[in-house]
């Protein structure tokens, strides 16, 4: 892409005969595109980001405090797993999520 020097707007590209023009739509700007037949034509391809191998985080990682006055509400085990997020306005409090190490069950609570 390419921006015209007199006005700042994105120039168009077009084709005439064996040349490629850019032309500012505003200002009405023309400059001949000298490298157009030296350049792939055909488009740009995106490749998918590679995944690397941390993928599945571990649960000590994620959850990393213990809350000795929740418990669970499953099963009723104490001491669980937590931690705090901010999925709101800043504003406003934090989510905290829960894990029962346990029996697995997980529950948010919103202060």
């Amino acid at each position: 892409m390419k921006i015209c020097p007199q006005c700042g707007t994105p120039l168009e590209r077009r084709h005439e005969k064996d040349k490629v023009i850019w032309i500012c739509p505003v200002c009405g700007y023309s400059m001949e595109d000298k490298n157009a037949g030296k350049m792939n034509l055909k488009g740009i391809t995106f490749k998918p980001a590679e995944k690397k191998g941390g993928d599945i985080i571990e649960e000590r990682q994620k959850f990393r405090a213990l809350s000795e006055i929740t418990s669970c509400p499953k099963c009723g085990h104490s001491p669980v797993y937590y931690t705090s997020l901010q999925t709101r306005a800043a504003d406003e409090p934090p989510v905290r999520i829960y894990k029962c190490p346990k029996c697995g069950y997980s529950w948010r609570e919103y202060s």
